[in-house]
């Protein structure tokens, strides 16, 4: 997944993503240039839908 992070937010205009795991710190810099945000599914505690259901 880290070798495409860059390609989809370049292309896709997405503001996060979330996953399962930590990423490596390259990925990190491209997520930071970005101002994007990355959020780790464990870390996830409540969601709510605030769009469509």
């Amino acid at each position: 997944m880290d070798k495409f992070t860059c390609t989809m937010l370049e292309q896709t205009g997405l503001l996060g993503m979330i996953g399962k795991v930590e990423r490596g710190p390259t990925t990190i810099e491209v997520i930071r240039e970005h101002e994007s945000v990355y959020l780790m599914a464990q870390a996830i505690k409540e969601a709510k839908v605030v769009a469509f259901p």
